[in-house]
């Protein structure tokens, strides 16, 4: 009996260290899936890479516990690309996606893919709800913003057309110095 009180209270102990580990696996899924929204394409390759090589070392039970913040990040990068996003992470995101597919089983994929899609509606349709109660409630602080972001744009767009005059200065500039050169060597040849 002593014997099988201590075999009990082995597993105990085994399952929480099992579920701690779980739990400190899920916060650091949590984690990265956010730097990999917020932060610079370096990091985004990273968190990826990290999603594949857990994908590969962790098994069925352990990727379904942190399916829902991997595809989170996952469904961000897949439906809404940007500019932002090289072919290099749209192409890694693709392959993730296809071995998380084959991984977990189609339902669990489905739903953490259809929860990943909910999740970024709702923050969008709170965002333009916060926008309009904010246009109803504060119309200085709306004015502001609304200011703020024309700025924004004007300046935008005059550093795009600066961008395209030195571009068409420089362009300029190559063929005048291109075409001295060619006055200078012919008559050079003349000589």
């Amino acid at each position: 009996e002593e014997e099988e009180e201590e075999e009990l209270e082995l597993e105990e102990s085994n399952g929480n260290e099992n579920k701690e580990a779980r739990s400190i696996l899920n916060i650091v899924f949590v984690r990265l899936a956010k730097l990999g929204r917020s932060e610079g394409e370096e990091k985004q390759k990273a968190v990826l890479r990290f999603f594949a090589g857990s994908m590969a070392k962790y098994g069925k039970e352990r990727i379904e516990k942190v399916l829902d913040p991997m595809m989170s990040l996952l469904y961000r990068i897949h439906e809404n690309p940007t500019p932002q996003h090289s072919e290099y992470v749209r192409n890694l995101v693709e392959e993730l996606l296809e071995m998380t597919r084959k991984t977990v089983s189609a339902d669990k994929f489905a739903s953490a893919y259809k929860k990943a899609r909910e999740e970024v509606i709702d923050v969008r349709h709170q965002r333009r709800q916060r926008s309009v109660m904010l246009k109803v409630t504060q119309p200085q602080a709306f004015a502001r913003k609304s200011h703020r972001k024309h700025t924004r744009r004007l300046e935008t767009v005059r550093e795009r057309q600066l961008k395209y005059r030195l571009m068409a200065v420089k362009a300029t500039n190559s063929r005048i110095k291109a075409t001295t050169r060619e006055i200078a060597d012919s008559s050079a040849r003349r000589r």
